[in-house]
């Protein structure tokens, strides 16, 4: 009986353990930031990003997200496939590649404000049209 006693304290004090390193990083991820923009020449910038690349940050381990950083739209924009038809929105993969940094500024807050005050009801519709390419059997449509 004391083991399982001693073993769920133990699970307990981890997870709040883990929580509370999330947290600090992610703190320290926003001091980053914010330091980062308040660069005043190219030395300070230089030496903030050859300490972003000593860091390493995780994501929390239970709960919301708690924001999204440049790198992760990046990282999604470049992994985007080119020539393939667009959202409902018609904005073609190969804009969202050509948008450079402060485009990736702007999706960066925009993505966050939206963790924050959640995601307009009108973004949330979504059509699924079935969509036969000529190609097998007609009850494994493919949905666009």
């Amino acid at each position: 009986m004391k083991d399982d006693n001693d073993h769920q304290a133990y699970k307990i004090a981890k997870k709040i353990a883990k929580r509370a390193v999330a947290q600090a990083k992610a703190t320290a991820r926003d001091d980053f930031y914010a330091q980062l923009e308040t660069a005043s020449n190219d030395k300070e910038i230089f030496k903030l990003e050859k300490r972003k690349h000593q860091m390493k940050y995780s994501a929390a381990t239970e709960g919301p997200i708690s924001c999204i950083w440049p790198e992760e739209i990046t990282l999604a924009i470049k992994r985007m496939a080119n020539n393939k038809a667009s959202a409902p929105n018609d904005i073609p993969a190969e804009f969202w590649k050509q948008i450079g940094d402060t485009g990736v500024l702007f999706l960066t807050k925009l993505f966050n404000k939206f963790l924050v005050d959640g995601i307009p009801y009108e973004w949330r519709k979504g059509f699924l049209i079935p969509f036969f390419k000529n190609k097998g059997k007609t009850k494994t449509l493919r949905q666009l």
